[in-house]
Order: structure tokens, then C-alpha cells, then sequence
């Protein structure tokens, strides 16, 4: 799995700076690791800040290369890692990154890796042929909301072209990012040697040829290695109709319970579109949200890409043992199919067999309807 806050290896030889520990606004200190994207770059005093968070840049690196700070823009996604021994390490966590082409500034989109995007902010300066980062969230329709578009022409930076996103339509050699990018990964290495399945967010390493992604790297990214004293920033993109659990930009789930802390909102604000910061720490196999602060909401209409079905379970299909789709109640044409993030609420796939009555939470992804939450009627 992918370690969000893994330092990104850097020579000994370089020399590691104290990090800025203290928070401006004195409420809070400052976590050692955040996921999150940039709000301001300061290079009088050589610091960003990220989610509130104040951090001297001792180290900017993408992919081992290393950058200064004036390559950096707001909206530019990234992980931060502070260390005694090594300072802080801000590393760039685009979401696509490539050559753009069919750059339409009066529409304000572009093709970066098969995917045509909007942003429109689009700089007059990035035209056909451009290598770019692009940052981006979840879109509602399992698409790509734009954050920023950065330019680059460092020579060590270019090639490198990189995309993230869920799998579908998973096959031995091939699968899809966002049902419409081809990933041929017949050649990539799976990094800790991953089993790959559907709904997994993944970030991908090769080259794009001929409407083709050729992987030669891929990372499953999830949350289960974040540190106790970490802090991720994002988009909700489903929660449980209890509020007892929800899941963050596509990538994984945090439980919630009464000792979870709300800033800025409570739990009636938790709902899919939502962004949010989250605190939490590891709890078992899970992890435990220990505070959410609320920010802005998303435009999008998410509640038009969630479901809730309730009745009897048919036509289960299973590939190796899982069940990847199933039908409800006889009648419906819909099928509802599984993937890596589906959870059976106290009890076993192995017992989900036709004849037994669910309730079933889900949500529609690229008109998939993917159950996300599955328990037993009593």
C-alpha cells in the first residue's frame, strides 16, 4: 500500500533543517503529516501553508527530483512530513500529470492522458505540447474536479507522465481509470505486490501512447498507513446513513463515534460533497476519526450518485471466491455491483447468498451502481 506519508528518499548528504512546529493561531500544534493542497507559498520566509498549517519547505521533491519553491503554485496538491532528523519533506502529489493537447482557452478545457478536463482558471500561457501537473479531487459523476494546472519544463521532470484514479473493468492485462482511461499494466510493477481490485484508487507511472496508458509502476493509495499525528484534507464522497462511518476522496473509510470532535459543524454537516479536514488515529483494522473541521461545500449535486436499496438478494455472482455484482428483489433489471471498498456490516460475504434480505447503501459511479455498505434486515 502507499504510504501517503512516506518521505520521499532524498541523498544523505543533503542537510535537514528544523521544522516550524508552532501554529500562527496558538490553538493547536501543527501535525507532522498532511495531505492537502496548498493555500500559501511565502518565500521571504521560505514556508507554505497547508490546511492552516504553517511549514518551512526544507525539502520539495517530486519523484526524487528535486524543486525550490518558486516552482510551486496555490491549489498544487502535496504531502507533508516533518522530522527531527530530516526537517520537513513537502512532496507534490498531483493527480495527472503529462502533455496537454486540444487546449481550448475560450472553453477553458484540455486533454491531458486521455482525459478531457475543465478548469477555468486555465493559464493563457499553457498551449499543445505543455508538460503540466494537474491537482484535482473527485467529481460527483466519478470524474475529476480541477484544482490547479501547473506548468513545468524541468528536463528531470519531463516524461514522467503519472495518473490517479479508481479501477473498473479489471481484467488480467488491462483495466480503466475513470471508465475511460486504458491501463495496460501487463509490465507494471505492484508496488508491496498488491492484488489489485475494483474500486481501488490507485496512482499509475508509465507513458501514454495511442489512447493507451502503458503502466510501468502502480501504487494502491488508502489510509491505513497514516501516522496518529497526521491530518488529511478532502472531499466526502459517500457517508453512511447512520453517520457512523464515511468515506474521503475516494481513497478510504473513517468510523466515527461519540468522541469524534466537530469544528465549524457537526454531524448533521457530514454529507458527500462536503470538504473536510480529518484528525484520527488507528483503531484495529479501522480508522477512528477523532476531530473533522468542515470547510466550504462542493457545488456538485452528489446526492444524485447515491442509492439505497432494501429486499431480497438475487443472482449473486462470484470471480474467485468475492462477489463482484448481484441483483435485488427479482423484479429490477439494476445490477449492483462490489469492489474493494464494499463493507458487509457484521457479517461475512461468504453468507451473502440469494434469498437473504439486505439493506444496501451504495453509490453510482460513471453509472455504475457500486454498493459501498451492506447489513442484514432484521
Amino acid at each position: 500500500m502507499k504510504k501517503l506519508f512516506l518521505a520521499t528518499a532524498i541523498s544523505a548528504s543533503l542537510m535537514a533543517c528544523n521544522s516550524d512546529d508552532s501554529n500562527p493561531s496558538g490553538s493547536e500544534p501543527t501535525p507532522q503529516g498532511v495531505a492537502g493542497t496548498i493555500e500559501l507559498i511565502d518565500v521571504d520566509t521560505n514556508e507554505i501553508t497547508v490546511n492552516g498549517h504553517r511549514y518551512n519547505a526544507d525539502i520539495i521533491a517530486y519523484n526524487g527530483t528535486l524543486l525550490a519553491l518558486n516552482q510551486l503554485q496555490k491549489n498544487m496538491s502535496v504531502n507533508i512530513m516533518t522530522s527531527d532528523q530530516d526537517g520537513t519533506q513537502v512532496r507534490l502529489n498531483p493527480t495527472i500529470v503529462g502533455v496537454v493537447s486540444n487546449v481550448n482557452h475560450t472553453a477553458n478545457t484540455f486533454t491531458i492522458n486521455g482525459v478531457v478536463l475543465t478548469f477555468p482558471e486555465l493559464s493563457d500561457d499553457i498551449d499543445n505540447g505543455d508538460w503540466v501537473m494537474v491537482s484535482s479531487l473527485p467529481a460527483a459523476d466519478g470524474g475529476y474536479t480541477v484544482l490547479s494546472v501547473v506548468e513545468f519544463d524541468d528536463v528531470n521532470l519531463i516524461g514522467q507522465a503519472e495518473i490517479e484514479g479508481l479501477i473498473s473493468a479489471l481484467t488480467g492485462t488491462h483495466f480503466q481509470l475513470a471508465n475511460t482511461i486504458a491501463v495496460d499494466y501487463s509490465n507494471a510493477v505492484i508496488d508491496d505486490n498488491d492484488t489489485l481490485r475494483n474500486g481501488q484508487w490507485v496512482e499509475v507511472k508509465g507513458t501514454y501512447n495511442n489512447n493507451i496508458f502503458d503502466a510501468t509502476e502502480i501504487d494502491v493509495e488508502d489510509y491505513e498507513d497514516l501516522g496518529d499525528d497526521s491530518e488529511v484534507e478532502g472531499i466526502i464522497t459517500w457517508v453512511a446513513n447512520d453517520k457512523t462511518s464515511f468515506e474521503l476522496n475516494s481513497r478510504g473509510r473513517f468510523l466515527i463515534n461519540n468522541q469524534t470532535k466537530f469544528d465549524d459543524g457537526n454531524l448533521n454537516n457530514l454529507t458527500a460533497g462536503q470538504m473536510v479536514e480529518v484528525d484520527s488515529v488507528k483503531q484495529g483494522d479501522n480508522r477512528l476519526a477523532t476531530e473533522i473541521e468542515f470547510d466550504e461545500q462542493d457545488n456538485d449535486d452528489w446526492e444524485l450518485f447515491e442509492f439505497e436499496f432494501d429486499g431480497i438478494v438475487s443472482d449473486v455472482t462470484r470471480t474467485a471466491g468475492i462477489v463482484t455484482s448481484f441483483k435485488m428483489n427479482g423484479q429490477t433489471p439494476q445490477v449492483i455491483q462490489t469492489d474493494a471498498k464494499t463493507v458487509y456490516d457484521e457479517f461475512n460475504q461468504v453468507n451473502f447468498v440469494d434469498g437473504i434480505d439486505v439493506e444496501v447503501e451504495g453509490v453510482i459511479i460513471n453509472g455504475d451502481f457500486v454498493a459501498r455498505e451492506i447489513e442484514i434486515n432484521d
